[in-house]
């Protein structure tokens, strides 16, 4: 499979994805029970994305069964008046066909500061880390105020 951007987001989507970086990504065990990984959350060549180690469970998971579904949420502050379900089919993602920066631009407003970001830069141009791409299966916004 090519690492080509997936078909397009809807707009709000997209910019929920670009301003909300919280989320928790659920993959299958072997035995075919979820597993709940608390992840920082990505938007890369237009789908849902997490950088992880290579060897880890949630990376090993995706590979044998790439049925995920995360729930990204909105903010640091601890609202919950926005979130965003998101199943897809995962899968990894090759680092060399993407532009791998870290700006400090990139950090949500209210995130802690570190030096993470470009040392999982480094780790994923060494191999250490792989990013699991999601491509959208299923996306449903999740907005506390609309509901009646």
């Amino acid at each position: 499979m090519s690492d080509e951007s997936a078909p397009p987001l809807a707009p709000d989507v997209a910019a929920f994805l670009a301003a909300s970086r919280r989320s928790i990504l659920v993959t299958l065990r072997p035995d075919g029970s979820p597993s709940a990984h608390p992840m920082t959350a990505l938007c890369a060549a237009g789908r849902l994305a997490y950088n992880t180690y290579r060897k880890s469970a949630k990376a090993r998971n995706a590979e044998r069964d790439p049925r995920t579904c995360s729930l990204v949420l909105a903010g640091y502050d601890g609202s919950l008046e926005r979130a965003l379900v998101y199943k897809g089919t995962a899968r990894i993602l090759d680092p060399a066909s993407l532009e791998l920066t870290s700006p400090a631009s990139a950090r949500p407003a209210g995130a802690p500061e570190s030096g993470v970001p470009s040392r999982a830069v480094a780790r994923l141009r060494e191999g250490k880390r792989v990013l699991l791409g999601v491509d959208p299966d299923e996306v449903v916004m999740l907005d506390r105020g609309s509901e009646g």
